[in-house]
């Protein structure tokens, strides 16, 4: 169990599909950035150090979302070195520019889990361009209550 803690946590999946796909690696000892399944996470970019495909698993109102991981399996901001922040600033714009991005975030959370409520350990960014459709969010606290959780479905499942 102390090894699934390390690589993920299966709790903080949004679903099926995702939850499923946790089970069958993370849950299994796999890091499933480390063991990339291409058929799932078809990769558009990639340099020395980072990666880059569409999330197979986006939040709900998103034009675009993808998922940047180093290649290396790190789990905190603080393991990058001088060329893998440049690298990952280069992705960035590269993207920006590619996709045309009016306006979005980017997002990455690190470390311990119980902290940014991410379900996996290995470091990863997020870009995520919202499709003004709805509340477009990117999550990193827990949820404490039940009410927050129904506060938080609602949030990203109702069509403005």
């Amino acid at each position: 169990m102390a090894e699934q803690k390390r690589l993920g946590a299966i709790e903080n999946t949004r679903g099926d599909h995702q939850r499923t796909h946790m089970e069958n690696t993370v849950g299994k000892g796999i890091c499933p950035f480390c063991e990339l399944n291409t058929a799932l996470n078809k990769v558009i970019r990639s340099g020395m150090y980072w990666r880059m495909w569409p999330n197979p698993f986006a939040y709900p109102h998103q034009q675009h979302h993808f998922i940047i991981a180093t290649f290396a399996h790190r789990t905190n901001i603080l393991e990058l070195g001088e060329a893998e922040w440049l690298e990952l600033r280069t992705l960035l714009r590269k993207t920006i520019n590619k996709f045309n991005i009016p306006g979005g975030a980017v997002v990455c959370r690190f470390g311990d889990l119980a902290y940014n409520a991410g379900t996996l350990a290995h470091l990863h960014v997020h870009i995520q361009v919202p499709d003004n459709t709805g509340p477009a969010m990117a999550v990193f606290g827990k949820i404490q209550s039940k009410d927050q959780e129904a506060l938080l479905v609602r949030a990203f499942t109702q069509k403005v």
